[in-house]
């Protein structure tokens, strides 16, 4: 451990740096000037770099999701971040759950697919996130799901499902996206999109969806397992109270 003594006040807020960069520690100050900890990492971290922010308001008048550039300014040694894109939440949504990608592992295998007699690749989620929220009215609540680019914010894919209600979960591994909310007759329902990428970079993403029912009791959290080495298979975990169950 280390403790790092902060010679300026006004601290804005902080945050861990994009899981791409493990243990950096992101500290804003009041502008738009951020603290990179530790400190000798900013030897060798002079690239520039992108993150989010969300900022939900408590007392229900909506918020934001909001997309940074960070590039480094040697005359201050310090990173000036500059807002490159913001999304605008509306003061009716609840539940909101944001996921990114976990890259500790990567899966070992045929990362090949044929989907209507064309060849494509399993799309990862580098520098991607995915958003879900539910939006309600007087009569129904909706639960949404945003696939979006982490740089430039642009919305990918989107997906909504009438009369849904929460709780809500939400991950992001592999090519899949992974959602699990209380459909219309207040069952489990498992939403899964597989993303794939042609070899042609110019095309764009193809998401193919798949939902499951499941019958049981109201899910508390979800989950996905480790790969070992990128050599065992990746399974769901659903808990229950008292139960943990594997798919």
């Amino acid at each position: 451990s280390e403790v790092v003594q902060l010679n300026f006040s006004g601290i804005f807020d902080f945050m861990v740096i994009p899981k791409q960069n493990f243990y950096t520690v992101l500290v804003h100050e009041t502008g738009n000037y951020e603290n990179v900890f530790p400190p000798k990492i900013t030897q060798n971290f002079f690239k520039p770099f992108y993150y989010f922010k969300p900022t939900i308001n408590i007392d229900g008048s909506g918020g934001h999701l909001k997309g940074y550039f960070s590039i480094y300014d040697i005359n201050s040694r310090l990173y000036l971040s500059r807002n490159i894109w913001t999304i605008n939440f509306p003061p009716q949504i609840t539940d909101v759950r944001i996921s990114l990608d976990d890259k500790t592992y990567n899966v070992d295998g045929d990362m090949q697919a044929f989907i209507n007699t064309t060849k494509y690749h399993h799309h990862f989620h580098d520098n991607f996130l995915v958003l879900s929220y539910f939006y309600s009215s007087s009569t129904t609540s909706n639960f949404y799901l945003t696939y979006i680019d982490g740089k430039s914010g642009a919305i990918l894919y989107e997906i909504s499902r009438r009369s849904s209600y929460g709780p809500s979960h939400v991950i992001l591994f592999g090519n899949y996206i992974c959602a699990i909310y209380k459909n219309y007759i207040n069952v489990n329902e498992l939403l899964v999109v597989e993303t794939y990428k042609n070899s042609d970079s110019s095309e764009p993403i193809k998401f193919l969806r798949q939902n499951y029912l499941l019958d049981m009791p109201t899910i508390t959290a979800f989950s996905v397992t480790k790969t070992r080495f990128g050599l065992t298979q990746q399974n769901l975990l659903l808990a229950i109270s008292g139960y943990i169950f594997a798919i």
